[in-house]
């Protein structure tokens, strides 16, 4: 999955599937990051990172009232998904390693 369209309207619908709130338009943001950048209080405790780059880029997805987060981390190239996750209220609250979205 490399298309960023697609990667939004997945992680909308799970970030409005776990919060339980409409969500109107988010606002996004895609970042560049060294793996020791990640704030991994907010990744899933199964998650190994062992195998991937030393950068990986961040999609990031929010509310305006930023109580609800989606993410997607991937490859620079953006042909990996490595990992996505919905935080609400500051906890992680849904993630999935690897794979495709649904």
């Amino acid at each position: 999955m490399t298309d960023e369209k697609m990667w939004y309207d997945w992680i909308r619908h799970q970030m409005a599937k776990v919060s339980g709130q409409k969500l109107g338009q988010l606002g996004s943001e895609a970042t560049l990051l060294e793996l020791s950048e990640l704030d991994t209080t907010l990744l899933p405790k199964e998650v190994d990172m062992t195998d991937w780059p030393r950068q990986v880029v961040v999609y990031t997805y929010s509310n305006g009232s930023l109580d609800v987060l989606g993410y997607v981390i991937s490859s620079v190239e953006l042909d990996v998904l490595y990992l996505a996750g919905v935080v609400v209220d500051g906890e992680l609250r849904w993630s999935q390693i690897g794979g495709e979205s649904e």
